[in-house]
């Protein structure tokens, strides 16, 4: 999701999504595929303190979001 928002080819679990090109409707898009595609509400306060995919799964969301490793560098949001 971040990948193709953001329009880049590769992003690390650790990357932080402002620094990487995110801003706040970026936010919005990407908050909106998450609830779309996982049924996982993010709010932008979950983004602003959580910036990382990483972050995001083990923040403190009222709902986990599990990331499963896949491969050597490709990862899958639960």
């Amino acid at each position: 999701m971040w990948q193709g928002v953001l329009e880049l080819e590769h992003i690390s679990t650790d990357d932080n999504f402002f620094s990487i090109g995110g801003h706040s409707i970026k936010t919005i898009t990407i908050a909106n595929l998450i609830y779309k595609v996982l049924g996982v509400q993010i709010s932008m306060i979950d983004f602003l303190e959580c910036n990382t995919i990483v972050e995001l799964a083990d923040g403190n969301n009222s709902e986990k979001i599990e990331i499963e490793k896949q491969g050597r560098s490709q990862y899958r949001i639960n």
